[in-house]
């Protein structure tokens, strides 16, 4: 068999078969290069890996040439040879490793490129997906906004059944009140149609809406219009015939005034409303006179407090008065000594302390005190006494 390769393998498998090659690819593009070739059959790539020779059937050595020596030994032992295809025509050729290689590179190249087209198709599929769900998910929000509305729509509709309701009866109470109404537009009919009555002291009138009225007052009363009112009130200077006779008590607004030399008589009745004094010739009223006896009455009253005040003081004083004068003193030439007194007067207490002292030719005396009362004062006192003989 002709046996050519451009590119090998250290371990070539073909149909089971392992090819054990220990020479390089470079080898075999020497010319007339020998290469001893061990074959193994009956195991695969794997286990020829993980067991080496264990397991598989060892077929004897066989040397060729670079230039396609068959292998002639291996058919005859064996009945067949390495080929194509086990049992083949011992004329195919064994494929080289780079025929192989291209091969399967061309068809791994398309497969590659198969792969590649699927992976766009697969790209834009899940692209297409993406948009597909984006758009989903864009129609569930507006399904839910729907959803949303609808929900407010029906409780929309809801209240407005409730208000239509309310609006039935409101409408139903209208019509009564506008029942209402008409009757009473009716009553003021008749009252309009009656007109306006007045009634004097000398006779009486009737006056339809449209109709002018006129108010006369007289001698002492006058009419006006202000601020779309009528005013009817007295003249500044009223004018009386006879005796004016004012039973239920008179009133002067600003002041009552009389004539001289004239006597005014209340009759014994009380004069009302008197402001306060203010003046020397006003009259008094009783609120200024309690107010007076209250104030004489505190002043009385404060003016007592200060005499039993002042007589108690007084009081103390003569009982400190009385303590010194109950003090003793010095009575030999050359003596001093000091002294201590109290009394007591009228339920006041005086307490003394003085100190006195004569000289030794008995001529002079001399003392001092200081006093204390109940009531809290104090007082000193000096002294001095000169015999002439």
């Amino acid at each position: 068999m002709k046996f050519s390769l451009n590119y090998l393998q250290k371990t070539l498998v073909l149909f089971g078969v392992i090819g054990a090659v220990p020479a390089l690819a470079a080898e075999w593009e020497q010319p007339d290069a020998v290469v001893t070739t061990k074959i193994y059959f009956g195991c695969n790539l794997d286990e020829f890996k993980a067991n080496r020779e264990r397991g598989c059937t060892p077929v004897e050595e066989y040397t060729w040439t670079s230039g396609g020596t068959y292998m002639t030994g291996f058919q005859k032992t064996h009945g067949f040879f390495i080929n194509g295809a086990v049992g083949g025509v011992d004329s195919e050729e064994l494929v080289n490793l780079k025929t192989i290689v291209t091969s399967q590179g061309e068809n791994l190249d398309a497969h590659t490129q198969s792969i590649s087209n699927l992976e766009g198709k697969i790209s834009t599929l899940n692209q297409q997906q993406t948009q597909q769900a984006t758009s989903l998910n864009r129609i569930q929000d507006v399904m839910t906004g729907l959803d949303n509305r609808v929900a407010q729509n029906t409780q929309g509709i809801v209240t407005n059944q409730k208000a239509i309701q309310g609006l039935d009866g409101r409408v139903a109470q209208n019509t009564l009140d506008i029942a209402d109404n008409k009757v009473a537009i009716q009553q003021n009919k008749e009252v309009i149609a009656k007109g306006i009555n007045i009634v004097t002291d000398k006779g009486s009138a009737n006056y339809q809406l449209g109709d002018t009225i006129k108010v006369h007052g007289g001698t002492n009363i006058q009419t006006q219009q202000k601020n779309e009112k009528i005013v009817i009130s007295l003249v500044d200077n009223p004018q009386f015939k006879g005796e004016l006779n004012a039973q239920g008590g008179l009133v002067a607004h600003h002041y009552l005034a009389t004539p001289k030399n004239t006597l005014v008589d209340f009759g014994g009745n009380r004069v009302r409303n008197v402001g306060d004094a203010v003046h020397d010739n006003d009259a008094v009223n009783l609120r200024q006179l309690k107010r007076l006896g209250t104030h004489m009455n505190n002043e009385v009253k404060s003016l007592h407090k200060q005499l039993r005040h002042t007589r108690k003081t007084a009081h103390a004083g003569t009982a400190s008065a009385l303590a010194v004068a109950s003090m003793p003193q010095a009575w030999d030439p050359d003596q001093a000594g000091m002294s201590l007194g109290t009394a007591i007067y009228r339920g006041e207490t005086g307490y003394a302390m003085g100190l006195s002292r004569m000289s030794s030719s008995g001529r002079w005396v001399v003392k001092g005190a200081l006093t204390a009362d109940s009531r809290g004062g104090m007082g000193a006192t000096v002294g001095a006494f000169f015999a002439f003989d």
